[in-house]
């Protein structure tokens, strides 16, 4: 209720700051004497400017999701010592979207190509009740992605396909179902266990949290002051709290339009969410200004949508 709150009151000063700004903008070439009510009614407004600043930043903080709000969340795992990897989006009852390298066999940092998954985990350590547990009986790799592309080509994308089928509510993928303006405020997921960054000795991992991402398309993130022409088409951004790079992202996470009656994200429905785009690289955590970079499933929704559904007998298994 208290971030309801917030969020509310902040929207009505921020539309009246606004209109009063034209006003102001308007009235600028008249001299206005400083003792005037007018003069007053600015300064008002901007220590509820201020006032607003602070409290968005009480709203970005990171929070962690209730209990069996995100059930398409998944834990992508190595065998043995079921050691999280990377993050999973349950897209359909027998697969999960993940990035490719987070699969690829021949790679040392990932899970392999068959990994375990944890589907409706909300901590890495394996004590969570009610959470599907699951082997991937095959992985289909994007055709156009390998190794020597990197993490940040616009293909680094996989479907697992699961030795059993799930019964959680899927998301759906955004398509052309909303237009993504600059500055949206989008929800990024992930298994960071600090917002700070993991502290000396601790792990890197911890509880299912969720942040604030102010969606940037290509253009905006290769400007100089932030990715500088480093991200390729296809690809879009997620600036976090402070302008830093996230935290809580790992490979894999979804950026987020989350369903959310009376701005309380608690309250929403699962099949009511949208998928933006799943995280595939970033700068350390908490470097200043550089975003986290996403693939951008508008663009693959096609492709994931046509190996949905299939088989299973794929040209590209592993």
């Amino acid at each position: 209720m208290f971030l309801q709150a917030v969020r509310i009151f902040n929207t009505v000063v921020m539309k009246i700051m606004f209109m009063f700004g034209t006003i102001f903008s308007k009235l600028s070439h008249v001299l206005i004497h400083p003792k005037s009510d007018f003069w007053r009614f600015w300064r008002l407004l901007t220590v509820l400017q201020t006032a607003c600043l602070f409290l968005s930043l009480l709203v970005q903080r990171v929070m962690q999701p209730q209990k069996g709000r995100l059930p398409y969340l998944a834990s992508i795992r190595r065998h043995g010592t079921r050691e999280h990897v990377c993050t999973g989006i349950l897209v359909d009852k027998w697969v999960v979207l993940t990035a490719a390298h987070c699969v690829y066999p021949q790679s040392p940092y990932s899970a392999g190509p068959r990994p375990v998954v944890h589907i409706g985990a909300t901590s890495v350590d394996g004590r969570d009740d009610e959470v599907q547990v699951t082997m991937v009986s095959s992985t289909h790799i994007h055709e156009r992605w390998t190794p020597a592309l990197g993490q940040r080509s616009p293909f680094n994308v996989a479907l697992l396909r699961l030795s059993q089928s799930s019964d959680r509510h899927v998301p759906q993928i955004l398509t052309d179902h909303v237009g993504l303006r600059i500055g949206l405020m989008l929800y990024v997921a992930g298994w960071g266990v600090d917002p700070g960054g993991p502290k000396l000795g601790q792990s890197i991992f911890g509880t299912l949290k969720v942040e604030h991402h102010q969606f940037l398309d290509g253009t905006h993130c290769n400007r100089s002051t932030l990715w500088a022409g480093e991200i390729q088409g296809g690809l879009v951004c997620g600036l976090a709290q402070e302008g830093q790079a996230s935290c809580i992202a790992d490979s894999g996470s979804p950026m987020m339009l989350l369903d959310m009656p009376g701005y309380d994200v608690d309250c929403g429905s699962p099949q009511l969410d949208f998928l933006v785009g799943i995280n595939i690289d970033g700068a350390p955590c908490g470097t200043s200004a550089k975003p986290d970079i996403f693939l951008d499933l508008r663009d693959l929704a096609p492709w994931i949508q046509q190996h949905i559904d299939v088989d299973g007998h794929h040209k590209h298994e592993l």
